[in-house]
């Protein structure tokens, strides 16, 4: 577990030196900025000071820097909240509060030490934004920094890795760590005298192509979401487990036997915690012969094979937690809405969807190494994060992370206005009211954006969209690659 360190500054008496320092900066040249910069990289690197030592001069040069480079100068609250994050703390910062320009300052002052910062964002697409948003200030101070490809051989990400700060998401970054472990761990042991030996010879112990370099200091974005909700999912790699004669058959046998099943008298139902569990005459039926069970096949308790065939026709909805494409079942994200080709439900759950479909059932896969998100989190020597939210998970950040939360101040009062909630008797009815909305606020010329919960919600509501006769850009998990594209659009008249 890493050691989350606590710096013990005043903050007020930090904001107010970094303030003094903003007026002689702005009347410094772009190369007396850049020398500055590298002395400081130099020295960081050289002594390893306390992070506390030279956060005054880090965040007044990212400060001045960004004025030039993107014109954007950190408002005091921004600057409070990057001092919040640099102590081991999650920042709760309002939506629009400018939390990407305010990642920057700490990913700068992390960034001195040379051992590597990764910014951990909750998909792609912002990972890259983010990155794109702080390349120049980065490179005007001497900071490299690069966006963390995926689904590319390790090999390829070393580039990235060897960053200054590196931009991905966390899954990513977790996954890239059980890469680096599984190959560190196919490695025979060392053999007795085999390092002194190397010592005297001047021989280089043969090398890996591990991805990262260590894991130094992570700054989590929507902290709340990547750190408590997707928590709930550990990381898991798994690989083929061969050829698996007569699979096809024990998953179309449970499913023919599920459906034969009688709810609340073979098994019950748990909504709640998306569970199924069979009575003890559900157990009884399964082995009474109505279906031909091919036993040998089995690579677990028969009852086992039901139980997911029911989860899978009862819980596993087309367009939520998954989609077809390509002849394949592909998993959506829940917390994302993205798509995850690569990934695979567990112990025949997967299968079990397959049937369903009616697809070719593919093998297991077979775990060869899993870490939960908590446990792969705890190992970085820094970590801190911000989020709009962050107090309602104050407990479990405190709890499971060591992290506490701080509250950071609006720059201007809020003005919004919060409407009442409207509640409709059904689904349909409430489709034709945001439909309705969403018309009334087009005819007065305002950009609208509809969130949805499904893939699902978002195509009916652009059905009656398109019924009346609006032109519209969807987006959901079917429309990956086209997302920059789409979000680059976004706000502007279609006509």
């Amino acid at each position: 577990m890493g050691s989350h360190r606590k710096g013990n500054w005043d903050d007020g008496e930090m904001l107010q030196a970094i303030n003094r320092l903003a007026p002689v900066l702005a009347k410094s040249s772009a190369d007396e900025l850049r020398s500055l910069s590298q002395r400081l990289i130099g020295d960081v690197r050289e002594r390893q000071p306390p992070l506390g030592e030279y956060l005054v001069e880090s965040f007044a040069l990212v400060r001045e820097v960004a004025r030039r480079e993107v014109g954007l100068f950190p408002y005091d609250v921004q600057i409070l909240g990057a001092l919040a994050m640099c102590r081991g703390t999650v920042a709760e910062m309002a939506t629009g509060e400018g939390k990407t320009l305010v990642q920057s300052l700490p990913a700068y002052a992390f960034s001195l030490a040379g051992k590597g910062v990764h910014v951990v964002t909750s998909n792609p697409y912002l990972a890259e934004r983010d990155q794109e948003f702080s390349v120049g200030i980065f490179d005007f101070l001497g900071i490299s920094s690069a966006s963390l490809p995926e689904r590319v051989p390790p090999l390829q990400k070393q580039k990235a890795y060897a960053a200054d700060v590196t931009f991905g998401t966390g899954t990513e970054f977790g996954f890239d760590y059980l890469r680096d472990q599984l190959l560190l761990f196919g490695q025979p042991a060392t053999q007795l005298g085999e390092k002194f030996a190397r010592t005297v010879l001047r021989e280089l112990p043969p090398s890996l192509p591990l991805a990262q370099r260590g894991l130094f200091c992570a700054i989590i974005d929507e902290a709340d979401s990547i750190l408590i909700d997707e928590a709930l999912t550990p990381l898991v790699i798994g690989g083929k487990g061969g050829d698996e004669e007569g699979v096809d058959a024990v998953y179309v046998a449970a499913q023919t036997m599920a459906r034969r099943l009688d709810e609340d008298v073979d098994y019950k139902v748990d909504g709640a915690f998306k569970t199924v569990r069979l009575t003890e005459e559900g157990s009884d039926r399964l082995r009474s012969g109505e279906v031909e069970v091919p036993w040998s096949a089995l690579r677990r308790p028969w009852e086992r094979y039901i139980e997911n065939a029911l989860r899978a026709d009862i819980f596993m909805e087309n367009d939520v937690h998954y989609i077809v494409s390509e002849g394949k079942v592909v998993i959506v994200d829940q917390f994302t809405g993205r798509t995850r080709p690569d990934s695979t439900w567990r112990e025949g759950l997967h299968q079990a969807v397959e049937v369903k479909e009616a697809l070719e059932v593919n093998a297991e896969n077979e775990t060869l190494a899993t870490v939960s998100r908590q446990s792969f989190f705890l190992r970085y020597e820094k970590l801190c994060g911000m989020t709009g939210t962050a107090m309602e998970s104050a407990g479990e950040f405190s709890s499971v992370y060591q992290l506490p939360v701080q509250v950071v101040p609006r720059n201007r009062p809020l003005k919004r206005d919060e409407m009442q909630p409207r509640i409709f008797v059904d689904g349909k009815s409430r489709m034709r009211a945001i439909c309705a909305e969403i018309v009334e606020r087009h005819r007065s010329g305002q950009p609208i954006l509809v969130g949805s919960g499904t893939i699902g919600n978002s195509e009916a509501l652009a059905e009656l969209l398109e019924e009346a006769g609006l032109e519209f850009a969807l987006l959901n998990a079917k429309q990956d690659a086209e997302e920059a594209a789409i979000v680059a659009r976004a706000g502007k008249k279609m006509r």
